[in-house]
């Protein structure tokens, strides 16, 4: 197989951006390119623009530019196109979005776009082509020869290194961003604990044993052990505690905690503030559910285990990940819904039922 080498009379530059198209309302990606291409093509020889086109998936327009001589003149090809482009989403409640790829949109979601090259790779690589939610951008350099190419390629390999420690270096950089954070917050926790026994008051510590949690409550207070002091001593035993309706005590002490955490949504959701709740709703009722059904089965003192089992299996199954998923994963991520339609996908996907 031959491959012909199409020379550049001298240095030259290209650069192809690979663009999502998100909805403003809900920021999940939008499968709208068709729509777009076709308003932008009118005019154009075929209806096609020249400088637009296709990805593929539905939900990115590739912005290109011509053969050009200079950065300058490349990024002002690509400003042109993208204002085109730009004015078109602006209308429609849609905006543009340059990443690796999208944090939350699911490739299985998206519809692959109308074209026969697309239809065929698909068809030949399947799973491995449909998962392809990945957007770049690309920088063509033209030379003047296949010989002067392959020189300029043979140099740079030797710079790969390089190349592959700045990637790492960039992904440790945000890394010991949050590790920073955290440090910083615990940092400061220690600071107002210490601050508080100056005043001959002990501020209950939050987090501490989280991971060596063997129950609901105790996760709860290793989690947010300052606030669940505080519902349960101003909540939970005013309203009989363990003595009477320890069930319905329960369902209040989460009733207070969504209140709580529900007041920072109509600052966060202006717009859908209402549909914004329901998970939180939706968290508090889970939460309530198991925590009633772990003091019942506490209570009654059952057990899944033979009473051979040694009692370190018996911690650490404890211990095991149903409570970090049901504490942390669906609890947090109950949080960060814009819809109440998305939180039975959410769980769905977590069940990996799609």
């Amino acid at each position: 197989m031959q491959i012909d080498f199409h020379s550049s009379p001298g240095p030259s530059l290209g650069i192809e951006v690979e663009l999502e198209v998100v909805d403003r309302e809900t920021r999940e990606l939008a499968s709208v390119a068709t729509g777009l291409l076709e308003v932008m093509g009118k005019g154009h020889p075929g209806g096609e623009h020249p400088k637009a086109k296709h990805e593929l998936f539905e939900c990115t327009v590739e912005v290109i530019t011509g053969v050009c001589q200079t950065v300058a003149e490349a990024r002002a090809d690509l400003d042109a196109t993208i204002g085109e482009l730009r004015a078109l989403t602006d209308a429609r409640g849609l905006d543009l979005l340059c990443s690796g790829t999208h944090p939350f949109s699911h490739w299985a979601d998206q519809e692959i776009s109308p074209n026969p090259r697309y239809y065929k790779l698909v068809e030949e690589m399947q799973w491995m082509a449909r998962r392809l939610q990945i957007f770049g951008v690309h920088v063509h350099v033209g030379v003047r020869s296949p010989e002067k190419a392959i020189a300029i390629a043979n140099a740079l390999s030797g710079y790969i290194p390089h190349f592959l420690a700045w990637t790492i270096v960039a992904s440790l950089t945000y890394l010991l961003f949050f590790v920073r954070s955290a440090v910083f917050l615990m940092g400061l926790w220690s600071t107002l604990q210490a601050l508080a026994l100056c005043w001959g008051m002990r501020i209950h510590p939050n987090f501490a044993g989280i991971l060596a949690a063997r129950s609901p409550s105790q996760f709860w207070y290793a989690w947010r052990g300052t606030m669940t002091r505080w519902l349960v001593e101003y909540v939970y035993i005013p309203l009989g505690g363990n003595r009477s309706h320890r069930t319905r005590n329960v369902f209040a002490v989460f009733a207070v905690s969504a209140a709580w955490h529900a007041m920072n949504v109509p600052f966060l959701h202006p717009v859908g503030a209402a549909a914004a709740l329901a998970p939180i709703g939706a968290w508090a009722l889970v939460n309530a559910i198991v925590m009633s059904l772990a003091l019942v089965w506490r209570r009654r003192g059952w057990t899944l285990w033979p009473a051979a089992t040694p009692a370190l299996l018996r911690a650490n199954a404890a211990r095991s990940g149903t409570w970090i998923f049901g504490g942390v994963t669906v609890t947090f991520l109950a949080f960060q819904g814009d819809h109440v339609a998305k939180f039975p996908d959410f769980l769905a996907r977590l069940a990996g039922l799609h």
